[in-house]
């Protein structure tokens, strides 16, 4: 035992049983935050002993969109609705939101990286991205950053969603999914709040923005329904608080607030551990779903109606190559038997962002997000759910129009503003990469920079056969040059910060990362940004596209978010996505699960009138 916490104080008994009970209250309050009872049983060892294999719906992915379509098709009684979700209850980590980072890259985590490229991301160790993607209740909801934008409908790229208005998805038609995904209809929604620990550091960017002539927009949020950077109200740029999935100092995924919200219906159930191999199909109908349990065995469930998958822009296209539907050549080569040739896999969209890095040498607010880990935070938070564990840091965001040239105002980069420390600057580096100048004591402001619709295209294929194999993930970032000279009008935007009044006061410079492959290049010049972009492209993990909706040849999806040429197969995900929208993705996959869900009734309704 150590003998640092050994207590030799004597007592006449009562001051033992005061600590005895304050530490049963510290241990309680600690194991409220993510209590078994809060998430729904595993069915899964139930099924096996009883073969009960068969029902009406079955869902592959319990994340964002996933969860939603569970609650909405099992309010029908009738129905019986299988869910299967490869991971299983999220961690304390998972619910604390200032802690989210220490999720990634654990077995609540698919741990997922691009492959190598000279041409991007060379800053970065083996010259890749990681992309880790949730693997647990609640998907990548899970285990992002909690901030909430849903995009407006001035938002163009809304356009090659519906390009005549005749097909649903339009922005008039999409909105209203938006609206009831966060209004909590038939109890369940999103919760939306803003973060309750503005840093100071937020401010000396207000006031520099304000200085360029870019002002906080006006904020309302009320009845569920949010006026900042969400919805067609606003139609400018500036800066914002952003929206959270928080509340009382938890996340809220639609994994809590839709899936769990509803764990007592009898007609739903959830397996967990449960990693799906293949949708099995007789002809051109998708009948069946196997997976395989987290105990070893392989099961085989039906579904009598349909299969929907919601595993996520690189789990559903990897699940549909696996069952042979896909590009032929590609499975050609794997030997997979081709059940029906669609482009799957093709148009792989991301949300590329550059961070960079401000020192400001005077800044008296000593806020850093180490500060978290003192005793007094911790207890703050384990008993109250307050301070700074209690709410999303990146709180402070920026939608700008860099394009001179535009004759619209509509931005194209986005900016996220939070604190941090040489140490964090240095993570995921490589060996040498570090910032010159500057020590850990340091206040940092870091900004990443969003290129908010990449006209680049990647793809996702397989790498082999088995189930278990990570697939490749190519995101052929900057392979349209314009993406590049966007971005570098987005470092020019945020390096004119320095010379605003509160920059100047506190000595604020752009932070050198003395990266080798731009050492020969004066400093801020348009070379060096590129230079630089091109070694610090990381991703926002905002993939989409990979199984695209419409009516063209690139499509693997109709606007019914049928699979095309398969019966009983849908996909209610981001991979439906035809061009990215506006950050952050979170939200579209919640509109899609509400109106995927909508879609799936509608059809049943019209086939079996008086079974609804």
């Amino acid at each position: 035992m150590d003998q640092s916490l050994h207590c030799s104080l004597p007592t006449a008994g009562f001051g033992n049983s005061v600590a005895t009970s304050l530490f049963q209250l510290l241990i309680a309050s600690y194991c409220g935050i993510s209590s078994p009872d809060t998430w729904p049983e595993d069915y899964g060892e139930e099924l096996i002993e009883t073969n009960d294999v068969e029902y009406d719906f079955i869902i592959v992915g319990a994340g964002t969109a996933g969860s939603v379509v569970a609650n909405r098709l099992s309010r029908i009684d009738q129905w019986r609705v299988l869910i299967l979700e490869a991971g299983g209850d999220p961690p304390v980590e998972s619910e604390i939101p200032t802690l989210w980072p220490k999720t990634l890259g654990t077995k609540y985590t698919w741990n997922y990286s691009t492959e190598p490229s000279m041409d991007y991301s060379t800053a970065y160790k083996n010259n890749t991205n990681e992309w880790p993607r949730g693997k647990l209740l609640g998907g990548s909801g899970g285990v992002n950053a909690m901030m909430y934008i849903s995009g407006y409908g001035y938002d163009e790229e809304f356009r090659a969603w519906d390009y005549d208005n005749s097909k649903g998805w339009s922005w008039e038609d999409v909105r209203s999914y938006f609206v009831k995904s966060r209004s909590f209809v038939d109890d369940a929604g999103l919760i939306l709040n803003y973060p309750n620990i503005p840093l100071a550091l937020n401010n000396i960017v207000l006031k520099s923005g304000s200085e360029l002539g870019y002002n906080l927009v006006d904020q309302q949020f009320r009845k569920g329904i949010t006026y900042t950077f969400n919805f067609d109200d606003y139609k400018g740029e500036g800066f914002t608080y952003q929206l959270a999935t928080v509340l009382n100092g938890r996340r809220m995924s639609t994994g809590k607030t839709y899936l769990a919200a509803v764990r007592s219906r009898t007609n739903l159930k959830v397996i967990k551990q449960a990693h799906v191999k293949k949708i099995n199909m007789k002809g051109n109908h998708a009948q069946s779903v196997t997976f395989v349990y987290k105990n070893g065995d392989e099961v085989t469930v039906k579904a009598h109606k349909e299969i929907i998958l919601s595993a996520g822009a690189l789990n559903t296209p990897q699940l549909l190559l696996l069952s042979g539907v896909g590009p032929r050549e590609h499975l050609k080569k794997l030997n997979i038997p081709l059940k029906q040739e669609l482009p799957v896999g093709h148009n792989l969209q991301d949300h590329i962002i550059i961070p960079m890095y401000f020192k400001l040498k005077n800044s008296k607010t000593k806020l850093t997000p180490g500060k978290y880990q003192d005793e007094e935070d911790l207890l703050n938070y384990i008993y109250h759910r307050k301070g700074p564990l209690s709410s999303p840091k990146e709180s402070l965001a920026a939608l700008i129009n860099t394009n001179p040239l535009s004759n619209i105002s509509f931005p194209d980069i986005a900016f996220f503003y939070s604190q941090t420390t040489k140490s964090y600057i240095n993570f995921g580096l490589k060996h040498g990469i570090e910032p010159l100048n500057v020590k850990e004591s340091d206040d940092i402001l870091k900004v990443l920079v969003l290129l908010i619709h990449p006209l680049s295209r990647g793809y996702v294929e397989l790498k082999t056969t088995n189930f278990e194999d990570n697939p490749r993930i190519v995101p052929n970032y900057y392979n349209i040059s314009s993406d590049l000279e966007t971005l570098v009008r987005g470092l020019r935007f945020q390096l004119n910060f320095e010379n605003t009044i509160p920059f100047l006061e506190l000595d604020g410079k752009f932070v050198d990362l003395n990266l080798p492959d731009c050492k020969s290049l004066k400093i801020k010049s348009d070379e060096y940004l590129r230079c630089y972009i091109r070694s610090m492209t990381t991703s926002m993990s905002h993939p989409v596209g990979t199984t695209k909706m419409g009516d063209d040849l690139d499509a693997v999806v109709d606007h019914q978010l049928k699979v095309k040429g398969v019966k009983g197969l849908r996909v209610i995900d981001n991979s439906i996505i035809p061009t990215t929208i506006i950050p952050n993705i979170n939200a579209a996959a919640a509109m899609i699960g509400e109106k995927g869900s909508d879609l799936i009734i509608s059809d049943w309704k019209q086939t079996n009138k008086n079974e609804l």
